[in-house]
């Protein structure tokens, strides 16, 4: 698994990804804060220790559907999806195991969402 992977520094306010771009790799985040930013400026969350970034492209092989932003200079593990997709074919039991913690983070990314949008409904009906 080591061997795919690579160190990326990147300095306070500068972009990991923009909106848009091809999804080829993804990032796990070592140390600093990312923020994700929908093309109007708007955040949508936000990434800290060992958070997982850019998986969704990786996996359904759409370009990127927000910015990150670096909040703090920030290190990140860089995996290329060829590179990762290939571990996966030598090594199933690995690929099965990184799977099942994508399929988890991406489950829990859910349930946080499914909780603000409960929370805009509550304060919607509030308002009406």
């Amino acid at each position: 698994m080591l061997n795919i992977c690579s160190k990326r520094i990147i300095p306070i306010d500068d972009f990991l990804v923009k909106d848009g771009d091809e999804a080829a790799e993804l990032f796990i985040l070592m140390k600093g804060q990312l923020n994700v930013v929908a093309k109007s400026g708007a955040l949508l969350a936000y990434i800290t220790t060992l958070g997982l970034v850019g998986e969704m492209g990786v996996f359904t092989g759409t370009p990127r559907s927000a910015s990150v932003i670096a909040m703090d200079d920030s290190v990140v593990i860089r995996i290329s999806k060829r590179e990762l997709f290939h571990l996966f074919t030598l090594d199933y039991a690995l690929g099965n195991r990184m799977l099942l913690n994508v399929i988890s983070d991406l489950a829990n990314k859910l349930q946080e969402d499914n909780i603000v949008i409960e929370e805009l409904r509550k304060r919607r009906n509030r308002i009406l």
